[in-house]
């Protein structure tokens, strides 16, 4: 029985894929990955671990980028449409960095800490590409039982900011609302293409 498996892989031959078959479950992801620590502490269970698919992916974008995020959901939305099969995407759209920076803001992470329901602790944050690596300057803070926000800090200001979100407790959205207000913040749904909070 075991010679007549050896023999039978033997003949097996590879099989080539032909990439254009290839099918893709996000039709976009954010092109910047964050930069990450050699030198990191492993995850524990208490760490936020993100794919890297996942990145960026519900974001907090300033208000002055309104008409260029407009033109860009837009162009998003030709994109699914043209590129969904019904099963998976044909290609992926890169986002590129927006014109405004979040660091431009200075604001300090501290202000986290006045969203209702975020429980104050400020966790690791990590990145799975080829491999879990730990996010230099990371942080993540729950806001519910399977939520978070997260970003990257610089001298304690906020450089980049997301929302890790299931999209089942939309009370969360809701609680983000003051804080992007205050600070002239929209948050974005890359997954659907639409704006969750919009400031005026």
């Amino acid at each position: 029985m075991l010679e007549w498996l050896f023999k039978k892989r033997r003949k097996e031959q590879p099989v080539l894929v032909d990439p254009s078959t290839l099918l893709f479950s996000l039709a976009t992801i954010c092109d910047a990955l964050p930069k990450c620590s050699p030198e990191g502490q492993p995850p524990d269970s208490d760490s936020l671990v993100l794919h890297e698919d996942d990145w960026r992916q519900v974001e907090f974008v300033c208000q002055e980028d309104r008409n260029y995020l407009d033109g860009l959901l837009e162009e998003l939305r030709r994109f699914r449409a043209e590129n969904w099969t019904g099963s998976g995407f044909k290609s992926v759209y890169v986002r590129k960095e927006h014109p405004t920076q979040l660091s431009e803001r200075k604001i300090p992470v501290s202000e986290l800490l006045s969203v209702p329901g975020c429980d104050g602790h400020f966790r690791r944050l990590y990145i799975n590409f080829i491999g879990v690596s730990q996010i230099e300057n990371g942080f993540a803070l729950r806001t519910g039982l399977a939520d978070a926000i997260y970003g990257i800090s610089a001298s304690n200001k906020i450089s980049a900011l997301a929302l890790e979100w299931t999209g089942k407790d939309n009370e969360v959205i809701t609680r983000l609302a003051p804080f992007c207000s205050t600070h002239g913040l929209l948050l974005v749904d890359w997954y659907q293409a639409k704006v969750l909070v919009q400031t005026r």
